[in-house]
């Protein structure tokens, strides 16, 4: 809990981890940024303007023929799977049980050969971040310590005197239900 409230603490003061700071971006990784960002920007507006179509009643009519012909389709091809001899419907589940494990193992493959150099790239960004947290955690805790001392002794009359009243409450009231049941 402590430590939670360190953290909060730095947050808010402006303890900065100077996450990005290890090198600069070449005009190559700019080009790549502005590249995605602007077609991140041209999907949300294509999504934009097609939740806009699909609330139009043109919209909305196509959207329902459309949903008719999936219906029809997939009526369609059930009937044709149901003519489908069994030998020919086990061949195919078989070929694709095959495919979909052959795709598995690939595709653990290819994410263990991505994420490797990512990991050893992370790692000491990481390691940099976790002992920049510690420092500020502690330079944190340093600052704060004596006003938190302070306020346990300001607030520390405060609660006696609560409680002493709440007791002194309880005690009439319970001496007021006490005079009332008898």
């Amino acid at each position: 809990m402590k430590v939670l409230v360190v953290l909060v603490f730095a947050f808010f003061t402006g303890c900065n981890a100077e996450l990005y700071a290890h090198k600069p971006k070449s005009k190559l990784d700019l080009m790549n940024e502005a590249f995605w960002d602007y077609v991140s920007q041209t999907i949300l507006t294509s999504w934009v303007a097609f939740s806009d179509f699909r609330q139009t009643e043109f919209g909305v009519v196509v959207s329902d023929y459309l949903r008719e012909g999936a219906e029809v389709a997939d009526i369609y091809a059930t009937r044709v799977w149901e003519q489908v001899p069994s030998h020919t419907k086990d061949n195919i589940d078989s070929l694709l049980t095959e495919l979909a494990n052959h795709v598995e193992e690939k595709g653990i493959a290819v994410k263990e050969k991505l994420l490797e150099p990512l990991v050893e790239e992370a790692a000491p960004v990481a390691d940099k971040v976790a002992s920049r947290l510690l420092q500020c955690a502690e330079e944190l805790s340093d600052m704060a310590s004596p006003h938190i001392e302070n306020l346990r002794e300001n607030l520390e009359p405060l609660a006696q005197g609560v409680q002493r009243k709440l007791t002194d409450l309880y005690n009439r009231l319970s001496k007021a239900a006490k005079s009332t049941t008898t």
